[in-house]
């Protein structure tokens, strides 16, 4: 993946993490970049979009909340295994737990929910 390809990737997880995860829009859509303080936290209060594959703190500060929330005790656990199992194959620790959340994420699209 180029460099500019991956960029982008990951702004678009930044952006699908944070929707899923509660932050809302607080302007009209593309009036600033995805980076500036024109979103809302899950509390309505004007932010920026957490760095969140960089960011592990972010994650179970905002993201790691919304899973809990979303899925049975049983798929969370299932959830946190899969992160860990990744983390100590040697990936990058908030970088994994975003990609286990994306992948529920899409999961959840594919499932008509």
């Amino acid at each position: 993946m180029a460099k500019k390809e991956r960029k982008m990737y990951k702004r678009e997880l930044i952006r699908k993490i944070a929707e899923w995860s509660g932050f809302t829009f607080a302007y009209p859509e593309g009036k600033l970049h995805p980076q500036t303080a024109a979103f809302n936290d899950p509390e309505g209060e004007p932010c920026y979009l957490p760095n969140f594959p960089e960011d592990l703190n972010a994650l179970f500060k905002w993201a790691v909340p919304a899973v809990r929330g979303k899925v049975s005790e049983q798929q969370f656990v299932q959830i946190m295994h899969d992160w860990l199992c990744d983390y100590l194959d040697g990936k990058d620790a908030a970088l994994a737990l975003c990609l286990v959340i994306e992948k529920l994420i899409d999961s959840e699209g594919s499932d008509g929910k």
